[in-house]
């Protein structure tokens, strides 16, 4: 004869199994967080992730791991800025992977006292001269000089300024993507130019600054060959470009 356990029993057991495995999993002391490793961080330091990751410890590593990349990293990264992402990983038993994946540098300025590696969201990365291993090349950034410093005491560029580094920034890939031009501000609203590091470019007000580029992409393509013998371009003058040449 055999014995026959009603359904209603058997997914009560079940039930209990299941809830006295997660009690266990949950408590087993194998599978708390003793070590952790952070991964891709450069311009946030392992300190400042510290800060907060090292509270983890002697807790169980999978609740942290559910706990953080399912409710918890969104608040971090309104918190951190500097990130563009960060998850949680293990490696079991008890070792946290932290993984970030920092916002890269777009802007480079090169103040008076310091230069500042801003994202292309305007979020200052750095403010310290040596920290450009994330820069491929410098090349590949938009350098931008004469800035004040008091511009970069917040966590990004002030906002109705670096409107300004937009609007500027987004015509220069456009007329002249292939072209090395820096930008210098002689005034919050007045720049130049410099090409190839030496020949200024006098752009003068932002104002019709498009138009200015227009005509500035005409007159190098026309002169694409040596431009040496010049000693600055004007473009001050509307739908004129007014050159000076070395005597």
């Amino acid at each position: 004869m055999k014995f026959k356990i009603n359904k209603k029993y058997q997914l009560m057991i079940m039930g209990l199994l299941v809830v006295g495995g997660l009690i266990f999993f949950l408590r087993y002391p194998k599978l708390y967080v003793n070590e952790i490793i952070y991964e891709n961080n450069y311009f946030v330091t392992d300190a400042k992730l510290q800060e907060v990751f090292e509270g983890f410890k002697n807790r169980n590593i999978f609740r942290v791991y559910l706990s953080f990349n399912f409710w918890q990293n969104h608040r971090f990264l309104a918190k951190h800025p500097k990130l563009s992402s960060i998850k949680l990983a293990i490696k079991w038993p008890q070792t946290l992977i932290v993984q970030v994946q920092e916002k890269k540098p777009y802007f480079l300025f090169l103040g008076r006292n310091h230069n500042y590696f801003l994202a292309k969201d305007g979020t200052i990365l750095s403010r310290k001269d040596s920290l450009i291993k994330e820069a491929d090349s410098l090349n590949k950034l938009v350098i931008i000089r004469g800035i004040k410093d008091s511009y970069f005491s917040g966590a990004a560029l002030e906002k109705n300024f670096f409107k300004k580094i937009v609007n500027i920034s987004e015509n220069l890939q456009f007329y002249f993507e292939d072209i090395d031009l820096q930008i210098e501000f002689i005034s919050d609203d007045e720049i130049v130019l410099l090409k190839n590091d030496i020949l200024p470019i006098k752009i003068g007000k932002m104002k019709d600054i498009e138009k200015k580029f227009k005509n500035l992409k005409y007159f190098l393509k026309y002169y694409e060959k040596d431009i040496s013998f010049l000693e600055y371009i004007d473009l001050r003058v509307i739908n004129k470009v007014v050159v000076k040449k070395y005597e």
